[in-house]
Order: C-alpha cells, then sequence, then structure tokens
C-alpha cells in the first residue's frame, strides 16, 4: 500500500528524507516500516522566477517557523528544486513556450538528475511520480547543479595538474637522456617534486588569471562549453550561465563587504561553495546565495590543518597549493544572462594583493577590518 506524504510548503527536502533513516534510542527507525519512494517539487512556471529574485523572507509572507527563522524565500524554493527526484513544472499554459523552455534549461540546471515534467493543472501520469523508486538519499545530496559543477571543476583542475606534472617528468627524462644521463629511480623522485612545484605553478597561474581577466575568462569559457563539441546547448540558447570562480588568494573581508555582499548581482539566482577568508584563516567559509541574499556560514577546519595521518593523499591532495594547502576560493555562480565578466572583476577585486599577502596569516588577524557576521565554530 502507498501513501503520498505532502510536506508544508516551507520545509527542505533532504531533513525531510532524512527522517526515514534517523533511529531512535530504541533503535527503531521510519524505515522499517516506510519507504521513501519518490521526492517530488512542484514548481509555478509563472511565478518561479520572480519569487526567486524577491529578496522576500519567509518572514515577509508570514510563514516563518519561529522568530528566529530567517530563510528567504529564493532559498526554500532553490533548494526544494535541488534535491528533487521528480520536479513539476506546473502552470506552463500561462505562460508562452519560450518561457517553458528558459524555466526547464533552468531547473535542469540547478539540478542536474531530477526528471522534469511540464504539466497543467498539475495532471501528471500517476505512474511518473508513484511507485517509481527513484529516491536515493545518496544521490540527492549529490543532485545540486552546483554540487556538478564544482565536481567537475574541480575533476578538470586536477587532471589538468596531473597531466601537467608527467608532462614535466617526462620532459625532465628526455634531458637527462638527451645529457647522457639515465632515467634513474631518483631522477623520476626529483621529476615528481618538479611535478608538484609545477602544479603550484598551475594554480599560481590559475590566480594570475584571476587578475588577469581576459585570460581567465577563455579559460573558463572552454571549461564551460566543452561538452557540448561547440553546439549551443538549450541552456546557452536561453541564457542560462554558469561559472567557477577560482583563487588561491584569501578574501579581504571589508572589500568583501563594501565591493560584492552590498551591490546587486543582476541576472544571479544562485551561488554556492566555498571560501577563504583571510581573517579566519582556519576555518572554510561557506558560501550560499538564492536571489538577493547572501549567507556564510562556517564548515570545517581546512584539511591541510588535519594531523598528517588523517590528511589526503594521492589524487585527492592533488591540486594542493604548498604554501596555503587546500585552502582558495571555489564558488559556483549560476543565473540568466548574468555579467560573467563583471561579477569575476568584483571578486577578483576583493582578494587580498602581493602587498596584503606578505603580511601572512598573524598581520591579517591583527591588522584587517572584518565586518562580516560572526560564525559559531564548534570547539572553540
Amino acid at each position: 500500500m502507498s501513501k503520498q506524504c505532502k510536506s508544508t510548503g516551507i520545509s527542505l527536502p533532504l531533513p525531510v528524507a532524512a527522517t526515514f533513516d534517523f533511529v531512535d534510542e530504541a533503535g527503531r527507525s521510519l524505515s522499517q516500516v516506510a519507504r521513501l519512494d519518490t521526492l517530488v517539487t512542484v514548481v509555478d512556471a509563472e511565478r518561479f522566477v520572480s519569487s526567486v529574485v524577491a529578496a522576500e523572507s519567509l518572514a515577509d509572507r508570514g510563514i516563518a517557523v519561529d522568530e528566529f527563522d530567517d530563510r528567504t524565500v529564493a532559498d526554500l524554493l532553490v533548494e526544494q528544486v535541488e534535491f528533487a527526484d521528480v520536479i513539476v513544472l506546473n502552470k506552463t499554459d500561462l505562460v508562452s513556450a519560450e518561457q517553458v523552455e528558459q524555466l526547464g534549461a533552468l531547473l535542469r540546471k540547478l539540478n542536474s538528475t531530477a526528471k522534469i515534467l511540464r504539466a497543467s493543472h498539475g495532471r501528471v501520469a500517476a505512474s511518473e511520480v508513484l511507485l517509481t523508486r527513484s529516491f536515493d538519499l545518496g544521490a540527492a545530496q549529490q543532485s545540486a547543479g552546483w554540487v556538478a559543477l564544482l565536481n567537475e571543476f574541480e575533476a578538470e583542475r586536477l587532471a589538468a595538474a596531473q597531466g601537467a606534472g608527467a608532462e614535466e617528468r617526462d620532459a625532465g627524462a628526455a634531458e637527462a637522456r638527451g645529457a647522457g644521463g639515465e632515467a634513474s629511480t631518483s631522477g623520476r623522485e626529483q621529476s615528481g617534486g618538479h611535478g608538484h612545484r609545477h602544479d603550484h605553478n598551475h594554480d599560481h597561474d590559475h590566480h594570475h588569471h584571476d587578475h588577469h581577466h581576459n585570460d581567465q575568462h577563455h579559460d573558463h569559457h572552454s571549461h564551460q562549453h566543452s561538452h557540448g563539441g561547440g553546439r549551443m546547448t538549450e541552456a546557452d540558447k536561453y541564457g542560462i550561465r554558469s561559472f567557477v570562480f577560482f583563487a588561491r588568494r584569501p578574501f579581504h573581508p571589508q572589500r568583501l563587504l563594501e565591493r560584492a555582499l552590498s551591490t546587486q548581482w543582476e541576472g544571479v539566482l544562485r551561488t554556492k561553495g566555498f571560501f577563504w577568508l583571510a581573517t579566519r584563516h582556519d576555518v572554510m567559509g561557506i558560501w550560499q546565495s538564492a536571489g538577493g541574499a547572501w549567507q556564510s556560514e562556517p564548515g570545517a577546519r581546512w584539511a591541510c590543518l588535519l594531523p598528517e595521518s588523517e590528511r589526503p593523499t594521492g589524487q585527492d591532495a592533488a591540486g594542493w597549493d604548498p604554501v596555503w594547502g587546500d585552502r582558495c576560493q571555489q564558488l559556483v555562480w549560476i543565473g540568466i544572462d548574468m555579467d560573467e565578466a563583471g561579477l569575476r572583476a568584483m571578486l577578483e577585486g576583493c582578494l587580498l594583493t602581493e602587498a596584503e599577502m606578505a603580511a601572512g596569516p598573524e598581520g591579517w588577524a591583527a591588522g584587517l577590518e572584518d565586518p562580516l557576521p560572526a560564525w559559531i565554530v564548534e570547539g572553540e
């Protein structure tokens, strides 16, 4: 026997899903008597984009859980889309065919795996949403478009770094042979060390691109369109854009507030990722926004600060900087007709300068103003 559970309009999907896996003190779990079959999100085709871009809180609508609930409508809508198995794009009869196509492309950018159904008056085949056995908690945690974009970017970045290291090792071996030497084991180890330094140079070059925008923009443009073989995708056609901002320098907190967080991001619907703040050097920041509302919170300590026996090794640490470890900026931006060049320039202007970098973490903590909201870090 199947039952349909309709959560409240202000519920987030993942906590609801996690309820099925929760085990109480007596060892009982909802999963022993019920199975979460499908997680469906219904999207209002007429109002979705306008609701996301509006800076409206749940409290403004009178639907906040309590006085401490500071979530925005945009946060809620975007997360309900990101973690669904099935998305029903409803009220398609109230918008144009072109708007339907654009919304479909946007939803696919926000959720890389969900089945998207188009409907009027909520009419869809029961077989599309019932007894599908499509829900998987692990998959749902990876379904958000920003997660897919960040994973893809990171895989390509690490592959490029490893490829550059291999090329340098080959060049070193050829040079040794040309000089009448042999590519001995010790020679390969030394070359491997150069490969690591070359990886650092790769990151430094990438950071160099961060401060010479035209080069970096070209780099990321290739990243975005390489999978399409040069063909225009549905997202391209309707102005749906995404990019990953990456840098190996921390943000200056005062400039971040003044130049980025106090300005309007035209066309931006979603940002998410991890960031490095100079005055909070040891803790990874979690960055997110939906519509016009930006939020940050502390994540874990950077992995390079873990005891040596617990640190990632091999491929997992291939892209680390020899000085700063895994500290970096990795931010996904998704929007409609957004100004990528302008946004990149804005973010680049918030990074520490060469002179500021020279002061080091102690100098940053002592000398930089930090007007951003405080983080409550567990264990401190």
